[in-house]
């Protein structure tokens, strides 16, 4: 299981790292929609509905099969990279990474956020949580497919939803201005958690999840883009790494909240649900500083030479 988690992250540094050589700047995140949010769930979905078909040592041979064969496959793609510059020593390119992600005030705060995000999500999950149990205390038993659904939504809906505004409004509002945007208008659905013991207490629950969970998934996609765009080709992959790195030691830090987050969310009220609220605001502040920063890279045009400028260098 660790060998595979890591081949995965490895794979995944890759295709973001490749995809700004096959993709021209302007489809980046429609790019990134279809292969993170949208193309998943055609597998995720209808193994869900079937879930007791997909168990057993059989489908975990039919599973391995079948990435042995996508391997494979990558054979025949045809798309030709250009060859990368001399090795400079791991420590050395390791280092720069580090400091063009730390010196780039869009990259800054990128990582900033999802440090904090990872960080706040102990507090947002518990509540969550407990809303749950208290909006479907009844209907759970029920056994019927409308309930299965109803408890199922905030699972699939945010990446259909957040699939659609994306593609829809990053041309018109800008990729790094789409990503706080997302978070500041879907964070206040949180507060609907507070009321999942009152009327229809499934609606709030469904809402005060699915929507901040789409307003993320919008910010993920979105910084994402926005990180392809305006990093050198040759950083990205090492860009990357540095925030999967923040983000892993976040939460292990968000690991020691656990506790303390499932004992405020038991207190019940308005409470939980505020302070939910406030923290994944807040998280977005490190965005919201940075904007005009990440508009004068857009608009600017700046690229490879702004990169050189701000890593001291003068050119590869």
């Amino acid at each position: 299981m660790p060998a595979s988690g890591v081949l995965a992250m490895v794979t995944g540094l890759g295709r973001d790292a490749y995809l700004p050589s096959v993709v021209r700047r302007e489809r980046l995140l429609p790019a990134n929609v279809l292969l993170l949010t949208l193309l998943p769930q055609i597998v995720v979905v209808p193994m869900k509905l079937t879930g007791a078909v997909w168990q057993g040592p059989v489908f975990l041979f039919a599973i391995g099969l079948a990435l042995a064969a996508t391997a494979a496959l990558f054979r025949g793609v045809s798309a030709v990279e250009a060859p990368p510059p001399p090795r400079a020593g791991l420590w050395r390119e390791t280092a720069e990474g580090i400091r063009f992600t730390a010196r780039h005030p869009a990259l800054r705060a990128i990582a900033l956020y999802l440090v904090l995000s990872a960080v706040v999500a102990e507090i947002a999950g518990a509540v969550a949580g407990e809303a749950w149990e208290t909006a479907f205390r009844g209907l759970s038993g029920a056994g019927s497919g409308s309930a299965w659904w109803l408890m199922s939504a905030p699972a699939y809906v945010p990446c259909v939803l957040g699939a659609l505004v994306a593609v829809l409004l990053h041309r018109r509002i800008g990729t790094f201005r789409l990503a706080w945007w997302a978070l500041i208008v879907s964070g206040p659905f949180t507060l609907l958690l507070a009321l999942s013991g009152i009327g229809p207490g499934w609606a709030w629950y469904v809402l005060g999840t699915a929507v901040p969970a789409a307003g993320r998934l919008i910010a993920f996609v979105a910084l994402l883009s926005h990180r392809q765009a305006v990093t050198p080709h040759r950083l990205l992959g090492r860009t990357g790494a540095v925030l999967i790195v923040l983000t892993t030691v976040a939460d292990g830090v968000a690991g020691l909240l656990e506790e303390p987050a499932e004992r405020l969310a038991e207190v019940g009220g308005v409470a939980p649900a505020a302070l939910a609220t406030v923290a994944a605001l807040a998280a977005a502040v490190p965005l919201l500083r940075a904007r005009r920063s990440a508009d004068h890279d857009v608009n600017g045009g700046l690229g490879d030479d702004r990169a050189r400028r701000v890593m001291g260098r003068t050119g590869d």
